[in-house]
């Protein structure tokens, strides 16, 4: 959680050279991901015991496999739900097009329910996003009406978010009615208290990755600008097609020819 707060809350300076960033960032990721993956290897061998403990019980595979969805700790579940919730509101419901979404943004029409929920999004999953994984793809927070126009084809009443949720609740019941059948109530309870509480973290990297991505394009962006400024490049997307050590290098040399680079 450090890492991503560090990474929203950083201003992005375009003095700041561009290989620093990579390295400290890189080495930021590097330093936590072990104990991230400690503990997604904890809920692994708990989804391993279970399988175990079940094997001999017909139709508990399924039901392991409905168990294992929808996790704690799996931002794109909790991006998923939190994209539900803001289709329910009236705000999107009741708002026929994108530029009459953006306008009342813009004057700041919506409830205070609305907004806090709304900018709750924009902060933690406004990066993610189809290629998501490339800098040089706008993220979801510079199309706000692109996500207005998602949420508003969202079913609120019949959506697969929410049947997953159901799923797994009756799931775990099932399963837990076999555990008592066979005399292994608590070992389910604890292995299944484990899976929940840490197997949704198996997605955190990825997270964690397409957050230091943003990071590194909102400051490529910043640098750009000034090379535009200075008629280095024709327009702020042509970094995209620089690599690090070239920005870098850029940065550090005025008289580096970019155009002729991209």
């Amino acid at each position: 959680q450090a890492i991503i707060d560090k990474c929203y809350s950083d201003d992005c300076p375009k003095d700041e050279p561009f290989a620093d960033t990579y390295v400290a960032l890189l080495d930021d990721y590097v330093g936590v991901t072990p104990s991230i993956m400690g503990a997604v290897l904890s809920g692994m061998i708990s989804r391993w015991r279970l399988h175990r403990l079940f094997s001999k019980c017909e139709g508990a595979n399924d039901y392991l496999i409905s168990m294992c969805m929808d996790l704690n700790g799996n931002p794109t579940s909790e991006m998923g739900h939190l994209m539900v919730k803001l289709a329910s509101f009236p705000e999107i419901q009741e708002t026929n097009s994108k530029e009459e979404f953006l306008q009342k943004l813009n004057e700041d029409a919506f409830s205070t329910e609305f907004m806090n929920a709304y900018n709750d999004y924009i902060k933690r999953f406004g990066v993610r996003g189809m290629r998501e994984i490339d800098a040089a793809t706008p993220r979801t927070y510079e199309n706000q009406g692109g996500l207005f126009e998602t949420l508003k084809q969202i079913d609120i009443k019949n959506n697969q978010i929410i049947n997953v949720r159901q799923r797994r609740d009756t799931a775990y019941q099932e399963l837990l009615k076999m555990a008592k059948d066979i005399g292994k109530e608590k070992q389910f309870v604890h292995h299944a208290g484990v899976i929940q509480s840490l197997l949704g973290y198996r997605e955190h990297p990825k997270y964690m990755i397409v957050v230091m991505i943003d990071r590194m394009r909102r400051q490529a962006l910043n640098i750009a600008q000034d090379f535009v400024a200075h008629g280095r490049l024709e327009s702020v997307d042509q970094i995209f097609y620089l690599n690090i050590d070239q920005v870098t290098e850029a940065q550090r040399n005025p008289d580096l020819d970019l155009l002729a680079l991209v």
